[in-house]
């Protein structure tokens, strides 16, 4: 028996531009995470409590269950049917053992009950962290296969969501915080249903063309994250209007997407500096974050450069990304204590997301967004963490006990 986690995710850079290849993302994991238990067993055992799922079926070339699912179990399950079925017909095409497995997950509290998301990538986690179970239970390791865990999940999940999204999610369920550019969706949008698994291992065994670079948020920087209560966008939804002004106008598109991109890659090339000053002048690092230095300002002038110019493209496309009520609620963040805010990931109204220098600073945002009159704002129980995906020593019931306590 193993037991899995991996992080939830904030995209703090990135948002739309990232879509296209060889634009920059900034992406962080957050310490709220998906567990999964998997297990040898005869049969296959899928049990999914956040949706009130459980699953009985076998495994001989495919995934076959015992019933027809209904709406509830058929998105519930989506994620970890895929990935068993598909780690599955790819193990046994290695000559692995595949009779039977049982897999159970468990979803920190923090991405939300049933429909209700918090906007925290919980597929892309449940994704990750099924790929890893399933992989480890069959010897493969983690540390040693983590590139190859990270390319199948890529895989599934870009298939189980319909050939959409740039892969940002899983790469922060994979590595935790890293800068992050999306490989050709060419190198595997050619796979059909009905291709076969030879097709499958080789385009996940080939050298991919994404880039990601190890890269934590700067130490200091206090990440506060409020969810909007009843309220949720449709990321696919947006992407759909943004598509289709870019049919229509591809050289405004290229125009706005590069400008976005830049002030992309100025954001972080300065996230890079002030982790090189902390590296370099540790003891006087605090007096820089109580007097921001100039790079800390560079920083948050790109940042929010980044963020109006992402707006704009909201306002040219019809898409909700930053409503001019939410752009008051960000206004409202920074003169309530935060260095600088926004709505992270695809915006539209999911959550919010700020970074403050000092722990006053924090609590300052989080008063303020519990007293909002122009939201209603739960602020969550949210930190940054580093780690991507990784074997967990503890069982699922302590694992639960703990958290849920």
């Amino acid at each position: 028996m193993v037991v899995t986690s991996a992080p939830g995710k904030i995209l703090w850079i990135g948002g739309y531009s990232v879509l296209d290849k060889g634009n920059i993302s900034f992406v962080t994991g957050v310490d709220k995470r998906v567990y999964v238990k998997a297990e040898k067993s005869d049969k296959v055992h899928i049990k999914i409590p956040q949706f009130e799922i459980n699953l009985t079926g076998n495994f001989d070339t495919s995934l076959k269950l015992d019933k027809e699912l209904n709406e509830n179990e058929k998105k519930g399950s989506l994620f970890v049917r895929t990935a068993l079925d598909i780690c599955f017909r790819y193990l046994k095409h290695k000559d692995y053992n595949t009779s039977g497995i049982s897999i159970e997950t468990f979803s920190d509290p923090a991405f939300g009950i049933g429909d209700t998301k918090t906007g925290l990538g919980g597929s892309a986690a449940v994704t990750t962290a099924t790929v890893a179970a399933i992989f480890e239970l069959h010897g493969l390791k983690i540390d040693e296969n983590r590139e190859l865990i990270h390319k199948m999940s890529q895989f599934i999940h870009y298939r189980a969501q319909g050939k959409i999204g740039s892969g940002f999610d899983i790469a922060a369920a994979c590595f935790g915080g890293n800068a992050y550019s999306r490989y050709s969706p060419e190198m595997i949008n050619h796979i059909n249903e009905n291709s076969s698994i030879e097709e499958i291992s080789t385009a996940i065994e080939k050298q991919w063309d994404y880039t990601t670079e190890n890269m934590p948020l700067p130490y200091g920087f206090l990440v506060s994250v409020g969810n909007f209560i009843g309220e949720s966008a449709s990321t696919s939804e947006m992407v759909k209007k943004i598509n289709e002004w870019k049919k229509g106008s591809p050289e405004a598109y290229k125009i706005l997407m590069n400008e976005i991109n830049e002030a992309n890659k100025e954001a972080i090339r300065w996230l890079k500096e002030i982790n090189n000053l902390y590296k370099d002048f540790p003891e006087s690092y605090e007096k820089i974050l109580k007097d921001p230095s100039q790079e800390i300002h560079n920083f948050k002038k790109a940042f929010e450069k980044g963020r109006i110019l992402t707006k704009h493209l909201g306002e040219l496309t019809g898409a909700q990304i930053e409503t001019n009520e939410v752009s008051q609620v960000i206004e409202q963040t920074m003169k309530h204590g935060a260095f600088t805010s926004k709505l992270p990931g695809a915006g539209g109204g999911d959550n919010i997301a700020a970074i403050s220098l000092s722990k006053h600073d924090k609590h300052k945002v989080e008063s303020y967004w519990l007293d909002c009159v122009i939201k209603q704002i739960e602020p969550l129980n949210i930190s940054i963490s580093n780690q991507g995906v990784i074997l967990e020593k503890a069982s699922l019931e302590v694992i639960k006990a703990q958290i849920l306590e």
